[in-house]
Order: structure tokens, then C-alpha cells, then sequence
């Protein structure tokens, strides 16, 4: 049994102390400070959204343009080191980037409005447990690649260069390079 505390306050204190680092620690501040952009900035330019996320840490590439800012997420810190996106690229409306491990995007890519990368996923665990362990697979789109409308990409694919794959498309494995990919699971048409 611990002794009383000798003053009151002191433990007071070291619990409001307690009780603010447990609430604060999974705050990404660099994601906060976007969202806070994006609030003060709504009608900030596609560049400008480009220039914010380099600021913050991601590899944003020259003439690369953000319609809006995409959702991110992901583990803390320095969320952003773990994006890296070519030249040239247009990125829609609406678009997820789950940063749990690392998405390397390719120059002239086209990310369409509702397009999902993401990074992670759960073993399927028992069924008192389904979610087991998180699991984190790097995902890479290279060159040239059109993801259509509400496309999503699993964790651990590549997307060879010059591929396109077609809309509400879930790609959960390698796309030949100039591929034409759709369905759920997706597969090659031509």
C-alpha cells in the first residue's frame, strides 16, 4: 500500500498531468495542423495544399497538385516522412492514404475522387478476437498509373507502371505493368 500523499495538490496535480498525456498521445499534430489549414485556407490552391505537406515532412514532387487534402493517417511520429509522391500527379476529392507504413506514388499518376491506398490491415484472429495483431505492408504505384473512382488498394500491392485500374476496383494483389484491372477482386481484362 502507498503512503497518502503530503500534499493534496501534488497529487492532484500528477493525475490531471496523468490523465492529459493519455488523452493527448495519439493527437498526430502535424495531421492536426492540416486540418486547421484546411479550415483557415478552403480555398487554398492545389499547389498550396502540395507546399503544406511538404512543410510537414512528405516528398511531394514539382507540378503535383491536391484538389483537396487527402484523409491521412497513421502512426506517429512524423506521420508524413512516410509519403512520397512523384511528379506531376493530380490527387482528387476525398482520397485516403492510410500512413502506417510507407506509399510511394510514381510521377503522373491520377488518384480519382474517392480513391483508397492503405498501409495495414489485422490477422483475423480467433473468433472471441477477430482482430489479431496489426500487420503493416508498404504499397507502391509506379509511373503513369490511373486508379478510378473509389478504387482501393490493400496493403503490401504494386502498381506497374502505365496500369489503370477501373473504379470501385479492390486490388489486393500486383497489377501487371499497362494492365487494365477491375472488379472486386480485381483482375486483369487486359
Amino acid at each position: 500500500m502507498e503512503p497518502a500523499s503530503k500534499n493534496p495538490e501534488e497529487s492532484i496535480r500528477a493525475r490531471i498531468k496523468l490523465v492529459v498525456w493519455e488523452e493527448t498521445r495519439g493527437i498526430h499534430f502535424e495531421l492536426l495542423w492540416l486540418r486547421v489549414l484546411k479550415l483557415l485556407f478552403p480555398d487554398a490552391t492545389p499547389e498550396t495544399r502540395a507546399e503544406w505537406l511538404r512543410s510537414l515532412g512528405a516528398e511531394i514532387g514539382p507540378e503535383t497538385r491536391f484538389l483537396t487534402l487527402p484523409y491521412l493517417n497513421g502512426q506517429r511520429p512524423r506521420v508524413l516522412k512516410k509519403l512520397s509522391i512523384g511528379r506531376n500527379c493530380l490527387i482528387e476529392d476525398k482520397v485516403v492514404l492510410d500512413l502506417q507504413e510507407h506509399i510511394e506514388i510514381g510521377d503522373d499518376v491520377h488518384l480519382a475522387p474517392g480513391a483508397m491506398i492503405l498501409t495495414s490491415t489485422h490477422e483475423i484472429g480467433p473468433k472471441e478476437h477477430r482482430a489479431g495483431a496489426l500487420q503493416r505492408m508498404p504499397v507502391t504505384i509506379e509511373s503513369g498509373v490511373k486508379i478510378g473512382p473509389g478504387a482501393l488498394i490493400c496493403p503490401g500491392v504494386r502498381v506497374g507502371a502505365g496500369a489503370i485500374v477501373d473504379a470501385r476496383a479492390m486490388v489486393n494483389k500486383e497489377v501487371p505493368a499497362g494492365a487494365f484491372v477491375s472488379g472486386n477482386p480485381a483482375t486483369v481484362k487486359r
